[in-house]
């Protein structure tokens, strides 16, 4: 019976299918979710994606693209899913979904390499009967990972799939990283040819994640981390420095030259090129923002992952004396001097080197977006992905070390095994409530504009939804609390216009459609919005100044011409009786785009009451 236990106790093969039933469990409801917010626009609607997959990399130099700074390796992985499973959205979560089971695993095996490794080199024979609590701590912390609610967000929202394939290669350089170093300082020590073989990959894994998503540059941070706690076993900080260095150099090389190239490159190391957050917030406010957002919204939703939402919000503060502002730099100091405070010393225990190690993993990863680089969002549960696995490790092994107590205190069994069996269950049931909220645009928004009432952004989507639906009415409700909102937002205008226009209501239309002109000169959908209206009220040559004003516009942001703008002035001139202008306008659009169905058949027909004018003539 015993050697039974012992046997499952170290079978990793059995936790690695208790980890991926747990994924498939918690995630298998959200295959057939559809396309959300983003999604068309960045994994399936590019020219790259859609186009040859042998010449993506050719179109993406061609066009001027960046691999480094315009996340093509991710990009590519939109373009293996959209081809190989045709557009399908399964195919786009189910990588999804592997991402993440991969993570869960690869902190599993993190932890566990660096608990044995320590064990052994400070020659504890009997790791697996002496401290068998400790091979909990790698278990029980990928679980966490694996169910927590918080990741629903990454794991769900293909958008997101940056956050979770950036962590994979994150991790992944790591677990290389210390495999290699392991195979020079462990107890059976190998050749060095070896190690050298797991950096060589370990810095290829990491110049790919580079080109996934930015945050993989906190990595080297990381690693000079793991080599002080788990490698280092001088007394001097100098000598530590002095004896890894070339393995810290070796990492970090590559993260300045990115750094360096992306000086050269946009001008800025420390701004986000497609964020607007340095003029909306500055720096200083960002940054006071986010050590609030950092406590009151990662970390309490790590602990207490409920009211998740797809677009939060928080004010921005301005003074660092602010309530909530003051509390949390206290709070974050806090944790920083706890984790210096329990790992102090050569000798320390080393399940309290793991606490610390995951209290500065989870503030080192959030600071690529939580720092002095302004985002044009305060919050999104997709940041907290990479920082959760140092969160999970925290608490798998804080849990751990838990369960450990409790083994002795009879009286205590009971509520020892309430605990194990409430959390992942607890935890478990939350992301599956979770998923359900992604199951279509409606159910999302409406989510999210319950929880944001005061929030522009959750109006706006929502009521695109109820277009889509039909549910106009409805829809002219959340455009209307969104303009109260946020008056100047062309977008909820244009939103709005068309909603009146499909109730007929054209003169609200036209009214609509202007202030979103006014408010965004380049809005050529706001433009070719109005030309139909005044088309239906009769109103021709408005309607044929503003379709060639759209033309106008959309040319100048895609660099071709505005295919159903000329088609609808064809249209206007037909219906002014002007046929052969008509005839005109429906021949350039077959031009630009000859399968056009609407210029066949109604050129077909200008054609045809041409004749008959000229018969009758």
């Amino acid at each position: 019976m015993s050697n039974t236990k012992i046997t499952f106790k170290n079978s990793y093969s059995i936790r690695i299918i208790i980890t991926l039933i747990l994924v498939l469990i918690v995630y298998s409801n959200t295959v057939y979710h559809p396309f959300h917010y983003d999604d068309i626009g960045v994994a399936v609607q590019r020219e790259t994606i859609e186009g040859s997959l042998t010449d993506f990399w050719e179109k993406t130099i061609d066009s001027g693209g960046h691999i480094f700074l315009s996340r093509q390796f991710l990009i590519y992985s939109f373009a293996l899913n959209y081809h190989w499973g045709e557009g399908s959205v399964v195919s786009y979560h189910i990588i999804n979904i592997i991402l993440h089971l991969l993570n869960s695993l690869l902190i599993y095996l993190i932890l566990k390499n660096i608990l044995i490794h320590n064990l052994s080199f400070n020659k504890q024979e009997d790791t697996l009967s002496k401290n068998s609590y400790l091979i909990f701590i790698p278990f029980f912390s990928s679980l966490i990972f694996a169910v927590h609610p918080l990741n629903t967000e990454t794991v769900t929202f293909i958008s997101s799939r940056s956050s979770g394939m950036c962590t994979f290669f994150y991790l992944l350089s790591l677990y290389l990283f210390i495999h290699g170093t392991s195979s020079i300082h462990g107890r059976e020590k190998r050749k060095t040819s070896t190690a050298l073989f797991y950096y060589t990959f370990s810095l290829i894994v990491f110049i790919i994640g580079i080109g996934i998503k930015e945050i993989i540059i906190t990595l080297p941070a990381i690693i000079l981390l793991y080599l002080y706690y788990f490698e280092n076993r001088e007394e001097s900080l100098l000598k530590f420095i002095v004896k890894f260095k070339r393995y810290f150099i070796g990492i970090a090389f590559p993260a300045i030259i990115y750094l360096g190239y992306r000086e050269i490159i946009t001008g800025n190391i420390f701004t986000a090129q497609a964020d607007a957050g340095l003029a909306l917030y500055g720096r200083y406010y960002y940054f006071l923002t986010e050590l609030k957002v950092i406590i009151f919204y990662y970390l309490k939703l790590f602990i207490f992952p409920i009211n998740l939402n797809i677009y939060p919000m928080m004010s921005p503060s301005t003074s660092l004396f602010e309530f909530p502002v003051f509390i949390s730099l206290l709070i974050i100091l806090s944790l920083i001097i706890f984790a210096v405070t329990i790992s102090w010393g050569r000798r320390q225990f080393v399940q309290n080197k793991v606490i610390s190690f995951a209290v500065f993993w989870f503030f080192i990863t959030l600071l690529p977006s939580s720092s002095f680089i302004p985002l044009n969002d305060l919050i999104a549960e997709h940041r907290a992905y990479l920082p959760a696995v140092g969160a999970s490790m925290f608490f798998g092994t804080v849990f751990s070390i838990f369960i450990c107590f409790l083994k002795n205190h009879v009286k205590l069994k009971l509520f020892k095994s309430f605990t194990v069996v409430l959390i992942l269950p607890l935890f478990s049931l939350l992301n599956i409530q979770r998923n359900l909220v992604w199951k279509d645009g409606l159910t999302l928004w409406k989510d999210s504009a319950l929880k944001t009432p005061n929030h522009a952004a959750p109006h706006i989507n929502l009521g695109s939804e109820y277009i889509k639906k039909g549910l106009n009415k409805l829809a002219v409700g959340e455009l209307k609390k969104a303009i109260e909102l946020l008056p100047d937002y062309a977008e909820s205008h244009y939103n709005l216009g068309k909603v009146y226009s499909n109730l007929r209501d054209y003169k609200n239309a036209a009214t609509e459609f202007l202030l979103a002109i006014k408010y965004d000169k380049s809005s050529y959908k706001a433009m070719f919005g109005l030309g139909n209206t005044y088309s239906k009220t009769g109103q021709y040559d408005k309607a044929i100044d503003v379709f060639n004003k759209a033309d106008q516009a959309y040319s100048r942001k895609w660099n071709k011409s505005y295919p159903d703008a000329i088609h609808n002035l064809g249209e206007v001139y037909g219906k002014m009786g002007k046929l052969s202008e008509a005839i005109k306008q429906f021949q350039k659009v077959l031009e630009i785009d000859a399968d056009h169905v609407l210029a066949k058949k109604n050129l077909a027909r200008a054609h045809k009451y041409l004749k008959v004018i000229n018969k009758a003539d």
